[in-house]
């Protein structure tokens, strides 16, 4: 299921809905098409589509923008970076009068930080991520504070470990606890979280995992508040 609607064809337009590693056949008007789709997703936010034809045609490529990568993509086809027309979600990529075509997708991964209520989270692309006591680096229901830029990006560090419960791991810099007279303890040091999809997934009576982390209230940074 998730295959077919991968890409599909409606009349001279060839949809990319989901970016995955996958080949695709299909003939138009009696043109043989072969759509190919590399992609280094969840490493990095690139992705290269080569559509190659038996005759020059007049389809037009229509490439999903993910919801997650909105202002922080760019498409390249040769040496030069194109701006094809966006709608709806689509970028619409004219691949007529030539047999063959080459498109890098870049998405710009990146960790972000994602805040609600005083609590902070952490996604790359749309992935979610959690503490998990597994990594024994603390109490994953401790406070803190993420280190983000001015833009909310986080410099996290991605380690695919293999061999172990999860499928990602993401380590961040993150200020824990609230004891911050030591100046030590005013230091970042690098937090594990696993992709949410490996949370908890030995289903162990004493494991626990926690997506939102709470930010520490410190009252002299606070915004005053009328009573």
């Amino acid at each position: 299921m998730i295959p077919d609607f991968a890409t599909k064809a409606c009349g001279d337009t060839i949809f990319i809905n989901l970016w995955l590693p996958i080949q695709r056949n299909y003939v138009s008007k009696g043109n043989e098409i072969n759509l190919e789709i590399e992609t280094a997703f969840p490493t990095s936010g690139k992705n290269r589509l080569k559509l190659t034809r038996s005759n020059p045609g007049n389809q037009v490529l229509a490439l999903r923008i993910p919801g997650w990568a909105e202002g922080r993509y760019k498409f390249i086809s040769g040496n030069d970076t194109v701006s094809p027309p966006v709608c709806a979600g689509y970028a619409y990529v004219d691949a007529g009068g030539v047999k063959s075509l080459e498109i890098e997708a870049d998405f710009n991964l990146q960790s972000k930080l994602n805040e609600l209520n005083g609590m902070q989270a952490i996604t790359l692309g749309p992935i979610s991520f959690a503490r998990d006591n597994r990594y024994n680096d603390g109490d994953v229901d401790e406070c803190g504070v993420i280190e983000t830029d001015p833009e909310g990006n986080v410099a996290a560090r991605l380690v695919m470990v293999p061999d172990k419960f999860s499928w990602l791991t993401l380590e961040v810099p993150m200020v824990s606890g609230t004891d911050l007279e030591d100046s030590e303890n005013r230091k970042a040091r690098y937090v594990k979280f696993c992709d949410f999809g490996s949370a908890g997934n030995d289903w162990a009576k004493d494991g626990r995992y926690r997506v939102w982390i709470t930010r520490p209230i410190h009252a002299m940074s606070q915004p005053y508040r009328k009573y």
